[in-house]
């Protein structure tokens, strides 16, 4: 379903619902044709979701309908037990406007991302700004 949703295909994301059939998103995935049903949806089913891996599935299914900054909340609230699953997330190609939101660098900094940049150098995405700032494109 990742690949699926961060490659925009229809085909292979109903293939992928159809595999994930009655898990924690099933009502997400009856609805996403349908933006804003699906994204309330979304907002019922996060806070039940206690599995933080899982819960972060969330984020990519809100980037994906369009809501890129209830994505980054519940990144934001995944990211203290499972950084290293949140650091894989941000990067897909779905994640994009996700990347833009104000709060994103907060969280690339919490991941510690910032400090092994500055240590081991920027990646071609990002490049400091001054000391204490950096910028992605």
């Amino acid at each position: 379903m990742i690949t699926a949703l961060s490659i925009g295909d229809q085909k292979l994301i109903q293939s992928r619902m159809a595999l994930s059939a009655g898990g924690p998103y099933a009502g997400v995935e009856k609805l996403y044709l349908n933006r804003a049903a699906a994204l309330k949806e979304l907002r019922r089913a996060v806070p039940l979701e206690q599995n933080l891996i899982v819960r972060q599935g969330a984020s990519l299914w809100a980037a994906y309908l369009g809501d890129p900054t209830l994505s980054l909340q519940v990144l934001n609230v995944a990211e203290g037990d499972s950084n290293e699953f949140t650091g894989f997330q941000i990067w897909r190609p779905v994640m994009a406007e996700v990347r833009k939101q104000p709060g994103f660098k907060d969280l690339v900094r919490k991941l510690g991302l910032v400090e092994y940049w500055l240590q081991f150098g920027w990646g071609e995405h990002y490049k400091p700004l001054g000391d204490s700032d950096f910028e992605c494109h």
